[in-house]
């Protein structure tokens, strides 16, 4: 979807990225959540 949003975004179906980004943006949140857990602490 990368490549159709910066190439080609007079193409794109406002539909398309609508279902997109509310099926699988809670997936993409739990998989980044559960790496960022997994991160050792910083103290900075």
């Amino acid at each position: 979807m990368r490549n159709l949003i910066a190439n080609d975004y007079a193409g794109i179906d406002a539909g398309v990225v609508w279902k997109t980004v509310q099926e699988r943006l809670p997936e993409l949140k739990v998989a980044v959540t559960a790496l960022l857990a997994e991160l050792p602490e910083r103290n900075e």
